[in-house]
């Protein structure tokens, strides 16, 4: 387990918001792949047309060796990825005081 790119999986299925400042819900899957080389964060709306907008996110947040996780995180903020990819993905950064950078990255 220690050298595959599989440590922890997991979905799970929500009414959330899915753009700041903005009223609008939506029902989604919500996933999240932990591995080697980093993160995947999953969300798919369920239906995946809804509030006019495709909703079908697989975002890669790396922290392998040379990637820097921060900076990924602060990419897709830049991008306007939805709340529910960047909450998730907010956990694993290193300032974050959950600490699961540290965890899985060491």
């Amino acid at each position: 387990v220690q050298f595959t790119r599989d440590w922890q999986s997991g979905w799970v299925q929500a009414n959330t918001s899915y753009k700041s400042f903005s009223p609008a819900q939506v029902s989604a899957d919500i996933g999240l792949h932990i591995g080697l080389a980093g993160l995947n964060v999953t969300l798919r709306g369920k239906p995946v047309e809804q509030i006019n907008e495709t909703i079908n996110y697989n975002e890669h947040f790396p922290w392998s060796f040379g990637a820097d996780y921060d900076h990924s995180y602060s990419q897709g903020l830049q991008k306007g990825l939805p709340s529910p990819i960047l909450y998730v993905a907010e956990k694993f950064s290193s300032q974050s005081p959950c600490g699961l950078h540290g965890q899985y990255r060491t």
